[in-house]
């Protein structure tokens, strides 16, 4: 019996500590590892360093968050990154966050801290969107070190709040490069996820919101295959370059 009983006491102890456990990313191969792993199994990477990167996670998080700005649409949930750009301050974010949106609030994922926005602006040729705001909190969020060369995906989850990860996942929303600046966002406004780069020289225009849904909802019809009339003219020009983009693509 008392050995039963103390049988019981270590599983229990084992499973609360796995519960209290968390996945992060292991610091010399990025692939995912429990933070309290005694060594990486993918690349033998000792447990004092992955418990030492779990600790710095946990202390970036607090600054890591409010890097990351969600977007509410009309119930659904996306994420834009402060970028400063040549010609302002903005909240960049694919552009099915904007898709037929009758209203859009911007806030900070960690705090829901309202952040006031100008009128968006849409690329002319890409599937993005951004919102000019007058002031943001740019401080260093980066999570990890990157290389010098090549980039990486950055991915956001509840649990561990920002990572990064040489491989895609479902859990990547935005490409870096070493220097921490934003390379690419993933968009699914044409249908499938792709991974849409950020030009500096890319041209924007702002909207005419209730034009622009009205033209939104006919084109997210058109790109699901179907059956709806395009207008004569769009209301934006993102909405003909993509669809062009999409019957080159299936030539």
């Amino acid at each position: 019996m008392f050995q039963k009983a103390v049988s019981f006491c270590i599983i229990f102890i084992l499973a609360v500590s796995a519960l209290a456990a968390s996945l992060i990313n292991c610091p010399d191969c990025t692939k995912s590892v429990s933070s309290r792993a005694v060594f990486c199994p993918s690349c033998g990477c000792p447990g004092d360093a992955i418990a030492e990167a779990a600790k710095n996670l946990v202390r970036d998080n607090s600054k890591t968050l409010d890097r990351l700005i969600k977007i509410e649409t009309d119930g659904r949930i996306g994420f834009a990154f402060p970028v400063e750009m040549a010609d302002g301050l903005f909240a960049v974010a694919p552009l099915e966050c904007l898709l037929s949106a009758v209203s859009v609030t911007l806030s900070f994922t960690s705090t829901n801290t309202p952040i006031a926005y100008l009128m968006p602006e849409v690329a002319v040729n890409a599937p993005l969107v951004r919102f000019p705001i007058s002031s943001t909190n740019l401080a260093y969020w980066c999570v990890a070190s990157l290389e010098s060369t090549g980039s990486a995906n950055l991915n956001y989850s509840t649990v561990t709040g920002l990572s990064f990860s040489r491989e895609t996942t479902a859990l990547s929303v935005a490409e870096t490069s070493a220097a921490t600046n934003l390379v690419s966002l993933y968009t699914s406004a044409m249908g499938n996820r792709f991974a849409q780069r950020i030009d500096p020289a890319q041209k924007w225009l702002s909207i005419q919101p209730k034009a622009f849904r009205e033209h939104g909802r006919i084109f997210e019809k058109l790109i699901k295959g179907e059956k709806e009339t395009p207008p004569s003219t769009w209301s934006h020009p993102i909405f003909d370059a993509l669809l062009k983009r999409e019957q080159t693509k299936e030539k």
